[in-house]
């Protein structure tokens, strides 16, 4: 990574009727960064004036996981890996066909154990655009989770490409029940509807990931589990969130 430097931290995600945590976070974090803004999945988002450091980041992202997951496999302690990717890497022709040779390049029984959750979506979201960005990913890979805009509560344009999930990023706030409770209500309502799973992400404290789970959500990730790691290995889920 030319002047700066990126590293990848492993974060386990609680799913429901799972005594073992064996799905895990990418978390980017810059080397330079002590604080929030120099760590989590915006260090992915597109930047008009630097395009070359967005695909820069995001291949690294990609390329940790990899190596993640096979360090896993290789060990008897395999592990499966969430992989957030910025849309726009996608979008751009000469990234997409380098990503597809990573894919082909990938081994079946690794592939099987990465989920691409893709955002920063263009604002102007159509069918043929989201049928560009997925196609990529879509020969390759079994799940496949959008995390669109937070305004954005119809999914039926990701139902329709074959999406698996879609998730909401809670950014690790520490909300009122009383008012994250509707925004995870409408979610969780608009993923059921459209038959996908819904996952959050940056849940900040046990009774907003209880509560988050109540609502309908399948997997939760954040501040309150303070496990992320360098080396992914499944640990015993010792939260009781249902």
């Amino acid at each position: 990574m030319s002047e700066e430097t990126l590293s990848v931290l492993y974060r386990p995600m609680w799913e429901e009727d799972r005594e073992t945590l064996d799905c895990f976070r990418c978390v980017p974090k810059l080397a330079n960064g002590s604080d929030d803004s120099n760590k989590g999945p915006d260090l992915l988002r597109s930047q008009e004036d630097a395009p070359n450091t967005t695909i820069a980041r995001n291949l690294f992202v990609l390329n940790q996981a990899a190596k993640a997951v096979t360090d896993s496999v290789h060990r008897g302690e395999p592990v499966r890996m969430i992989i957030p990717i910025s849309s726009f890497c996608l979008l751009n022709h000469e990234i997409a066909t380098e990503l597809v040779r990573i894919f082909k390049e990938t081994p079946e029984e690794i592939r099987a154990r990465m989920i691409f959750e893709i955002f920063d979506f263009p604002q102007r979201l159509t069918v043929d655009a989201l049928d560009d960005i997925t196609i990529p990913i879509l020969p390759f890979f079994d799940e496949r989770i959008a995390r669109p805009a937070p305004q954005i509560t119809d999914f039926t344009i990701f139902a329709n490409i074959n999406y698996t999930g879609v998730g909401i990023d809670l950014r690790d706030q520490k909300w009122p029940l009383e008012k994250i409770e509707p925004i995870l209500k409408t979610f969780c309502g608009a993923a059921q509807h459209s038959r996908l799973k819904a996952y959050a992400q940056g849940v900040s404290n046990h009774a907003i990931g209880k509560l988050a789970v109540n609502c309908g959500i399948a997997g939760v990730d954040g501040d309150f589990m303070v496990r992320d790691t360098e080396e992914p290995k499944p640990v015993v889920n010792t939260e009781t969130l249902n």
